[in-house]
Parts: structure tokens; C-alpha cells; sequence
């Protein structure tokens, strides 16, 4: 199907029959005679997988990607590969999320982690030259850069999905991130309780209303802040049904997750009616009309009304406040109820909520094991008294 052809001044090509019928010729220049054989035979398996309409081999897959980009435009004049899309990183990464439909937020996510790649590994690598003691160096730069551990391996998975799409694209032939943790796990040291004394404090040192909904939500209604919260309306507010239906932009995607109904629980009751009253808005209107931008920190602001209330602010403090009210409902009622109304499933109230319940309850609990303790231990040690005596053997 091919052979070898010899030029003057050790040069050679691989001369062919296209499955058109036309010859053909590969040009490869100065080579040894054996390496113009390998070429030939990774020639014929292209051959032979147009011809059949078979899939190409794995090694000859590896062999098209690896050549460099001289030799990669004439396979692709000779009829031999197809033309992709550029192998720099900086070019792929421009195009690889860009036909993705995928969140505002998300997507800041996925440009940080697209960022933290150009700068470890230059706009002009290859990503066929990012090899896995590569990849392993990137998230141990990442680490060394103080980033917690969870933030290292959402990034990691970036970079993982980003050598997805480039073998989708026939770039490369293997994901040199796949070896790397990249699903997140929950944070025990950052997990706190927030107290109800302490979130009053925040709800009095509060600008306006709109910033007491904004806390109330997150700490007596659980709704994550701020994709929920900013996605409320006055509509959503069932005065004679005493419910609010939250609307979920993390969770749409999932069968059932688009919204959800959760109880008009007292202390969010309280300052929705305050807020309402106020500003007396229509029914289509959006409960907080500020903060829309993406670019608008409420952590940020957050901190300055605790600050002002005398509080310290916990490690995580949206995320906090969800947890803290995810475990007090837990407490009165069935946990298929409060996933309902929290908004996540089983796996995840473990691994990143129910963690912040233990201090809660170490008081308590030891306290009441205690004295069940010591009365369990009075009570077998009144039987022991009154208990006959056995006879010994004597030895």
C-alpha cells in the first residue's frame, strides 16, 4: 500500500495510493531508513482505517498528535489527518469553554483555574509537552501558593476537563491530570455553629432591610447566598400559605432541583415584613434589587457589619449560616424533610453540614452521659453489695 522511497543526500518519502485512487507522496526529509519504515507502517494503518472505516490504532493516534507542526500540515495535505485546532495552550483554553453553556459564576471559576494554568505553565506550552509529573508540579504549586485544599482540586479539575476536551479534539491522547484529586471534600476546621445571639447582633448592625433579608435567608431559611436569594421575588412569598418557593441555579439541572418550598419560618417572616412594608413593591419585583452585579462581594460587606456588631466572622459565613440551620431543623424534624427544604441530598448534608452540629450537642451530651454513667455505676455497685458471696476455692 506505501513504500519507501530514497532521494539523494539521505533524504526520503513515503509514496502512496490515497483511497481516491491518486498517488501520493509524504515528504520526510533527512531520516534513517528504519525510521522512514515506522513512518510507512503508521501510514498504512491510516490507510487501512479509511479504507475499512475503522477507528485508527491508538500508537499510530499517538504517533499524528506527536509529530510537530510542519510535518502535522502535510499529513493533513496528504489526506493523512484532519486539521484541529491549535495545540497552544493559551488558543485552546480561549475556545475550550466558550460553545459550554455554563453559569456566570461558574465560568469565573473555570477562567481562575485557566489563569493559574497559563501562568505555571507559559501561554506558549503545548499541551502535548504538559506531561503528568507536570501536572503533579502545578498542583503542588498551587498548594505552595497558600491555597486551601479544596480550591486546589476544583482547579485540578478544571484542568482535568480542559484535557478532555483537547482528546475530543484529537490534541492529545492521554488526560495527564486524571491521576490528581479533584473531588472536593468537606472542611471540619471550618466548620461553625453560628449562635442565634450572634446573628441577631449581625441583623441590628444591618444598613437596610434588604440586608436583614439577606441574613435571614441564609441563617433561619438556609438558602444559599447569593445565587437564591437574588433570584427571589415577591411572588415567590406566600403570605396565606406561610411558604417561600426558592428558586435554585445550582441545583436546576438535576430532575426536581429547579425550586423548592420551604416554610415562612418566623424569623424570615419577621423581615420580609418589615422589608415589604417599606418599600411596598409588585409582585414581580425582585426582594433584594441590589448586589446583582457579578462582580459584587456581599463576603466583603459582610464582614464590615460584623465588624460593626462586634462579631468575629466565622470561616465560612453564608455557608455557616446553611449548615447551622440545616442542623437545627435536623434536630425537630425527619431528615428526607430537611433535605427537602435545604436543597441538597443525603451525601452532601454529611460530608459538608452535618459537621458543624458536634459542638452543639459536647455540653450536653457529656453531661448526660455522665450522670447515666454514675447512676448505671450506683446501681451495679448496690447489686454487688447485696449480692451473697460466692465460695472461693482455696488453693
Amino acid at each position: 500500500m506505501a513504500s519507501v522511497v530514497n532521494d539523494p543526500r539521505g533524504c526520503r518519502r513515503i509514496s502512496f495510493a490515497a483511497p481516491d485512487g491518486r498517488r501520493k507522496t509524504l515528504s520526510l526529509g533527512k531520516c534513517s531508513r528504519r525510521d522512514a519504515d515506522l513512518v510507512r507502517w503508521h501510514v498504512e494503518q491510516v490507510l487501512s482505517s479509511q479504507r475499512l472505516g475503522v477507528p485508527i490504532i491508538d500508537a499510530t493516534q499517538r504517533w499524528i498528535i506527536s509529530v510537530d507542526g510542519r510535518m502535522r500540515q502535510r499529513l493533513i495535505g496528504c489526506g493523512l489527518a484532519e486539521r484541529t485546532a491549535s495545540c497552544l495552550l493559551s488558543d485552546f483554553c480561549a475556545k475550550a469553554f466558550a460553545s459550554r453553556r455554563i453559569k456566570a459564576s461558574t465560568l469565573t471559576a473555570y477562567l481562575q483555574a485557566v489563569r493559574c494554568l497559563k501562568d505555571f505553565f507559559g501561554d506558549e506550552c503545548d499541551l502535548r509537552q504538559i506531561t503528568p509529573e507536570r501536572a503533579e508540579a502545578f498542583r503542588d504549586a498551587l498548594r505552595s501558593a497558600g491555597l486551601r485544599e479544596a480550591t486546589v482540586r476544583r482547579r485540578c479539575g478544571v484542568a482535568r476537563d480542559v484535557f478532555s476536551a483537547a482528546i475530543k479534539s484529537k490534541l492529545v491522547t492521554e488526560n495527564t491530570f486524571n491521576g490528581l484529586p479533584v473531588s472536593v471534600r468537606g472542611s471540619p476546621d471550618r466548620a461553625h455553629l453560628v449562635e442565634v445571639a450572634d446573628a441577631e447582633r449581625l441583623l441590628a448592625a444591618c444598613p437596610d432591610g434588604q440586608w436583614r433579608v439577606l441574613i435571614a435567608l441564609a441563617r433561619w431559611g438556609g438558602c444559599r447566598i447569593p445565587s437564591e436569594a437574588l433570584t427571589l421575588t415577591w411572588a415567590d412569598v406566600d403570605w396565606d400559605r406561610q411558604t417561600v418557593r426558592v428558586h435554585s441555579p445550582k441545583t436546576e439541572h438535576h430532575a426536581g432541583g429547579r425550586s423548592r418550598v420551604i416554610p415562612l419560618f418566623p424569623e424570615l417572616r419577621r423581615e420580609l415584613s418589615d422589608l415589604f412594608a417599606v418599600e411596598t413593591p409588585a409582585a414581580e419585583d425582585y426582594v433584594v434589587t441590589r448586589y446583582r452585579s457579578p462582580s459584587s462581594n456581599l463576603r466583603t460587606q459582610l464582614g464590615r457589619i460584623a465588624r460593626r456588631a462586634g462579631v468575629t466572622l466565622w470561616p465560612k459565613p453564608w455557608t455557616n449560616m446553611r449548615a447551622t440551620r440545616d442542623a437545627e431543623l435536623r434536630r425537630d424534624y425527619p431528615s428526607h424533610v430537611v433535605r427537602q427544604w435545604i436543597g441538597h441530598s443525603e451525601r452532601v448534608a454529611q460530608e459538608h453540614y452535618l459537621l458543624s452540629t458536634d459542638e452543639s450537642y459536647i455540653a450536653q451530651a457529656a453531661a448526660g452521659k455522665a450522670s447515666a454513667a454514675q447512676s448505671d455505676c450506683a446501681q451495679r455497685c448496690a447489686g454487688r453489695c447485696h449480692r451473697a458471696p460466692q465460695n472461693r476455692r482455696k488453693i
